[in-house]
């Protein structure tokens, strides 16, 4: 419970954080005489991409990664709530034996189409290609090896059809798989300022003391060492469990005799 708390409080002030930064980002905009909203002007080459992809009129869209296991579709992680360690799992048994690109793209030109747009990354993070940025890819991760996207541009290249990559990132589970650990510090770390300052107490560890010197006959001045105190021994009353161990009551065991001296 407590650490729900901690991590609503943390998320609250992040939000008011970010809100207030927001509301001061605006009002600097309207003192300069600029709205929030400003207008987008595309560029030369998003223009050049516009009429290519207008003149191709016919192109294939693939959509192709992990998800195709489940056969639910390419947000079934986050549709079905999935935990993303256990999805991740799947890349282990991901192998697509049948998968020949020259087939591929033979079949897509035949039918037409000029393009082909491939899901190169999904949301859930998984990369059909091999990257040095994680090891959460087709090669890397997966007992295929081989890398899905080269193969495509490769063949598409040979038999002249357009290839274009389609990349998608989920922040959520960026944020969870790279900084999962940091935050999990960071709550600790509030936790434990939070028991602090609410309860007035502090961590410590327990510090094991050294055994105090033994006490020699005599002191540095050659006087006589004081006599040790005598501690008087705990009562045993005859219900108390017997101090010889034997778990019996005291009056049953030791407590019948008298004891020695």
């Amino acid at each position: 419970m407590k650490k729900i708390f901690c991590t609503v409080m943390l998320a609250l002030a992040m939000s008011a954080g970010v809100s207030a930064e927001n509301a001061a980002n605006g009002a600097v905009g309207n003192a300069n005489g600029k709205t929030s909203e400003s207008k987008y002007v595309p560029t030369e080459g998003n223009l050049a991409a516009r009429a290519r992809f207008q003149d191709a009129k016919f192109g294939i869209f693939l959509h192709w990664g992990l998800y195709s296991m489940l056969a639910t579709g390419e947000w079934t992680m986050t549709n079905k709530d999935l935990n993303y360690k256990e999805y991740a799992k799947l890349a282990g048994g991901f192998y697509p034996s049948k998968f020949n690109a020259r087939e591929w793209v033979s079949a897509i030109k035949a039918s037409g189409a000029k393009y082909i747009c491939f899901t190169t990354r999904h949301h859930e993070g998984f990369s059909m290609f091999h990257t040095k940025y994680s090891d959460y890819n087709i090669v890397d991760a997966s007992p295929f090896k081989r890398d899905i996207v080269k193969e495509l541009a490769d063949e598409c290249h040979r038999q002249g059809i357009g290839l274009q990559a389609y990349g998608q990132k989920d922040p959520l589970v960026e944020y969870k798989m790279s900084g999962f650990d940091m935050f999990e510090s960071m709550t600790a770390a509030i936790r434990e300022e939070s028991v602090r300052i609410l309860f007035h107490v502090r961590v410590e560890q327990k510090v094991e003391r050294e055994p105090a010197a033994e006490v020699t006959g005599t002191n540095k001045d050659g006087a006589s060492a004081q006599a040790p105190v005598q501690r008087e021994e705990k009562k045993i009353y005859p219900n108390d469990p017997c101090p010889c161990g034997s778990g019996k009551k005291y009056k049953q065991c030791c407590g019948r005799k008298p004891l020695a001296k």
